[in-house]
């Protein structure tokens, strides 16, 4: 009888011991693409285009607002055009990691904070916040991006949002 209750108390702990082993699992995973997400952000600032290349999948494909998209070569080839910006300073926050068969779809948030000088002179605060749904596959032992579709756009300046753009709902004309 003592044999049977050790067994019960045993498979009584099992799904709490698979989630927390669950937990782990996603703590690793969301810390593993926290990495790679600094290290895209690392290769732009210092426009290493070969960086960017090798956390981006055989493939890849972004998807911009208006539905135009963006080989992984197009995005390598115009790094030169992203701006030295002393000013920038930028934050990736992950807002959800759901693994898939095959593949694990973030949903994040790129926040952008700079100071641009105006027409007349006056400094002015802008802030770029970019909404994303990106897809992540295992390649050469390595998480790189497989595709990544820009979700919404919102765009400040001094504190007042100047730009709200969204992707069009499905189906939408």
């Amino acid at each position: 009888m003592k044999r049977w209750k050790t067994l019960a108390a045993a498979a009584a702990l099992m799904p709490l011991l698979a989630a927390n082993g669950l937990a782990a699992r996603e703590s690793g995973l969301r810390g593993s693409l926290e990495a790679r997400y600094a290290q895209m952000k690392r290769a732009i600032r210092t426009h290493d285009a070969r960086a960017v290349m090798a956390i981006l999948a055989p493939g890849f494909v972004s998807v911009e607002l208006n539905g135009k998209t963006e080989s992984a070569d197009a995005l390598a080839r115009d790094i030169d055009k992203v701006p030295s910006d002393p000013n920038r300073s930028s934050k990736t926050t992950l807002l959800s990691v759901r693994p898939t068969k095959g593949a694990v779809i973030v949903e994040q948030r790129y926040t952008m904070k700079t100071r641009k000088t105006g027409r007349n002179g006056a400094e002015h605060h802008v802030q770029l916040v970019a909404e994303s749904t990106d897809t992540w596959i295992r390649s050469h032992g390595e998480w790189r991006m497989q595709r990544t579709v820009t979700e919404k756009l919102d765009y400040y300046v001094d504190g007042k949002r100047v730009l709200h753009e969204t992707r069009p709902a499905a189906g939408a004309h």
